[in-house]
Parts: structure tokens; sequence; C-alpha cells
């Protein structure tokens, strides 16, 4: 542990370092992020108003995570340097999980400042405490679970490959949730519905985080399972 956390702070360093900040030719990098931001951070909660402290928006702002920790992972992955133990690796893994983690708290803290500063009550309105705080910790578990499969993918075939499969199988899961959503069983749906209260959503984040924490940990011991018979 003493020399993992120097370890994942230099990595961040580096992970910022490949997102534009302090790079010659990050420009259109920090573009990009800009305009993210101001999309979702602004335009869209200032469109929204209250209805942006929704359950539902709230959680699905949290996981807006899991989009940047892709092509994190897979820019560690392809960095010139050699991975040589697994310390490194679990470094540049937990160092991209937590770029794109840091990125959907600022955006989501962003909306927050725009609905209360475009429709100021007196006193500042948020979500409820412990639904914000569940969804957030189930977000970074979640984010830790795409970056450990994405260095798996990386490992296994090549950081490019790695980033394709991250993304398609990101769609599909939305896609799948979608179409359940939409076209399952009305049982399904109708018992979807009721779980989209606070409570509801807390009691799903709680299960997402024991499931991305046991994934997690299966992960992080099959990556390390290499370096062990070196």
């Amino acid at each position: 542990m003493s020399s993992f956390i120097p370890a994942v702070a230099e990595e961040w360093k580096n992970t910022l370092f490949r997102a534009g900040i302090g790079r010659a030719g990050g420009f259109r990098s920090i573009l990009i992020n800009l305009m993210v931001s101001v999309i979702f951070g602004i335009l869209i909660p200032w469109y929204k108003g209250f209805d942006f402290l929704d359950p539902v928006m709230v959680s699905a702002y949290a996981f807006l995570s899991l989009l940047f920790v892709t092509p994190a992972t897979s820019e560690a992955m392809a960095a010139g340097d050699r991975v040589q133990s697994w310390t490194r690796l679990m470094a540049k893994l937990f160092a991209a999980a937590l770029y794109g983690w840091a990125i959907s708290v600022v955006i989501l803290l962003l909306g927050l400042i725009t609905v209360n500063a475009a429709n100021w009550l007196g006193y500042p309105v948020v979500p409820d405490r412990q639904l914000l705080l569940a969804v957030l910790f189930a977000s970074l578990l979640g984010s830790i679970f795409v970056a450990s499969a994405g260095g798996a993918a990386a490992i296994l075939f090549s950081a490019p490959t790695a980033k394709t499969i991250l993304r398609f199988g990101f769609l599909g899961v939305l896609l799948l949730f979608l179409l359940l959503t939409r076209f399952g069983p009305e049982a399904w749906q109708a018992a979807f519905t009721k779980q989209l209260t606070d409570s509801g959503i807390i009691r799903l984040a709680l299960i997402a985080s024991a499931v991305f924490a046991i994934l997690d940990i299966a992960l992080m011991a099959v990556l390390r399972a290499p370096f062990q018979r070196a």
C-alpha cells in the first residue's frame, strides 16, 4: 500500500497529461471535455430546472464516469512504458477509473450549481444525500470494474481493441436495458418503475456496488496471475 498510493498519484498526473492538460497539441481534447461539461453541466440542467434533481437523472449523471473511463484506460494501456509489476498496472487502472469518476462528479456538481443559480429559492436545493452517496459509490466501483476489464482486454488483445470492446459492451448493455424497460414483459416494466424512487434507487445502487466489488476483486486476481508466475 505504501508504494501503491504514490504510484496512483504518478499515474494520475500521466492521465491528466494524456488528456491534454499541459501537453502540446492537447487543445482538442481539452475543448471536447469543455464542450461536454457545458452541455451536460450547464445547458441541460438549466433547461430541466428542478427536474434535474430527479433521482433517475442524478443516477444517470453519476454513471457518466463509465464513458470517460474507457478512453482513459485505453490510453493508459497504450502508453509506451511496459508495465513491469502488478502494482504499476493497478495504479494505471485506478488512475483511469478515478479520472473518469472525477469528471462525472464535477459535471454533476456543475449541474447542481446551475439549477440553484437559475432558480434560487434563498437556500440550496440538492438531491437526497443518501441517494447521492449511494450512486456515486456505485459509480466509483463501476468505474474500477470498467478500467479493470479494459486492462484485461488490452493485455489479451491490444489497447485499441480493448477500447472497441468496452464501447460496444457499454452500448450493448444500454441497448438491452432500453429494450427490457420498453418492450419487456409488463410485469418487469411495472416492477422496474416502482424502483425509480429515492429508496428504490438507493437499494439498486447498493446491490450494484456489491456486484461491482465482487467483479473488481475477481478481475484484479486475474490480472495479478501473470505477474505471480513471472
